[in-house]
């Protein structure tokens, strides 16, 4: 198995948010994480990856989010053409988080 990292981006749904529900049943359950884009990259971009995740967050509205974790692909897979399906978003995978909160940029808010 190959082991890779998961990016997860888009905005975070507050409980008061009437879709909160439906889309707080991964990583830590406090926010509702409504993705706009996930997709797979190599473990050893870790640092490219970390930088764009700020960079999106930056450059995105008050509650943008991005979520780095590890998870394991079949080692025949091409990371870079391979859609993202049957991950299990737990808060142990997580390596990195960021997101813009209040207009302030906050880095690993998802908590183990």
């Amino acid at each position: 198995m190959l082991i890779a990292l998961l990016v997860d981006e888009g905005v975070l749904l507050e409980r008061e948010n009437k879709e909160f529900e439906s889309y707080n049943k991964v990583y830590d359950k406090k926010y509702g994480y409504y993705d706009e884009g996930q997709y797979y990259k190599r473990l050893k971009e870790k640092d490219e990856v970390i930088k764009d995740a700020k960079k999106y967050v930056e450059d995105g509205v008050d509650n943008t989010y991005v979520v780095v974790s590890k998870t394991l692909l079949p080692d025949e897979v091409d990371v870079n053409t391979v859609d993202v399906e049957d991950e299990n978003y737990y808060v142990e995978d997580v390596i990195y988080s960021v997101a813009k909160m209040d207009g302030k940029i906050v880095e690993n808010f998802v908590r183990k």
